[in-house]
């Protein structure tokens, strides 16, 4: 009787064990992910636009549809290596995320010019703001538009042992 509770304690702890690690796993993965699509977001909001393109955006929508087509690229191109995902969900992902962000800058570009020299403090909220806008925007559709998206995005998916 009693090597036999000694035996399903070993099972048991070998299958928390093995639970552990899947859950180690999945979160290390789960953020790599989320980390590779803020990277891809950096690159294409950031890195990839001349100086010109960062004030310009704000006063010509000609700069903006470049600034946005700049980051779709990014997307597009990036998304199918770093995130391991098939082309045709890169395609869709890239695609309305590049609209997203082109009616983010638009609308936060004009509370930008509206406190430009006025409001030290509002300026840089708006600043935030965009930024928390594009990445809702992303985390949201790749939730959406990836076959089990918040499989990829959270370590909590299907992490029951049973």
């Amino acid at each position: 009787m009693l090597s036999s509770f000694f035996e399903f304690n070993k099972l048991k702890s070998k299958r928390y064990r093995i639970f552990a690690r899947i859950i180690i796993t999945r979160i290390n993965t789960s953020m790599t992910r989320f980390l590779l699509i803020l990277l891809i977001h950096m690159l294409g909001d950031f890195f990839f636009q001349g100086d010109n393109m960062i004030w310009l955006k704000y006063f010509r929508l000609k700069s903006l549809f470049g600034h946005s087509f700049i980051y779709f690229v990014c997307l597009l191109l990036f998304s199918p290596l770093l995130l391991q995902i098939p082309f045709w969900y890169c395609l869709l992902f890239a695609v309305l995320n590049g609209l997203l962000h082109l009616g983010v800058d638009y609308y936060t570009g004009v509370l930008r010019k509206k406190y430009w020299e006025k409001d030290e403090t509002m300026y840089a909220t708006i600043m935030g703001i965009d930024q928390v806008a594009h990445i809702a925007c992303l985390v949201v559709s790749f939730l959406m538009i990836v076959p089990d998206g918040f499989h990829y995005i959270s370590p909590y998916y299907e992490l029951l042992p049973y």
